[in-house]
């Protein structure tokens, strides 16, 4: 396990050494108490760099995100392991436009990286190759796969005694680099 756990770490370095500029950018926004709408967009973007959701996310006001996010975070607030919630602040967020599971747990993360990891159909079917989960990536993405994710993830995360990041950079650059399945 320990050189699993080197190798894991060695990948997460390759992962920094290229993608790390992006991630640095909405690192500053952990823990706050809301995003505002150039917030929302910079995680858009570092979520989806090619997807549509820039040109969606011109439709928010930034009112709607500061209200949206400030009420999602609140009801978060010491209930980050209770599935219910997180389901709930994810279709409270899908709210915005250009948001969906993906970008959802993405806002999650930046809000709180310790408890959060944003879904990767690569990471999740690295998860599914090591058999921490049951299926391949999903062709529709749910709030149940999103739950069923986080938790392989913390699971992993814990057995492996790493901590979320690491675990999502690492197996996101193994799989792009080793598999692209």
């Amino acid at each position: 396990m320990k050189k699993f756990v080197e190798k894991l770490k060695y990948l997460e370095e390759k992962y920094k050494e290229k993608y790390m500029k992006n991630e640095e950018e909405i690192s500053n926004l952990r823990n706050k108490k809301y995003f505002t709408l150039s917030e929302l967009k910079k995680i858009m973007e570092w979520k989806n760099p090619f997807y549509r959701t820039k040109k969606n996310s011109e439709n928010n006001r930034e009112e709607k995100v500061k209200k949206i996010t400030s009420e999602c975070f609140e009801k978060l607030k010491n209930r980050e392991d209770d599935a219910s919630t997180i389901k709930s602040v994810l279709n409270s967020l899908k709210k915005l436009e250009g948001v969906g599971i993906s970008v959802a747990s993405a806002i999650l993360m930046v809000y709180n990286p310790e408890k959060f990891t944003p879904i990767d159909w690569r990471v999740w079917n690295a998860l599914f190759l090591l058999c921490e989960l049951d299926r391949p990536y999903p062709k529709n993405l749910k709030k149940d796969d999103y739950i069923e994710y986080l938790k392989a993830c913390r699971k992993l995360a814990r057995k492996l005694n790493i901590d979320l990041r690491t675990l999502d950079r690492a197996l996101w650059t193994a799989s792009k680099k080793y598999c692209d399945c």
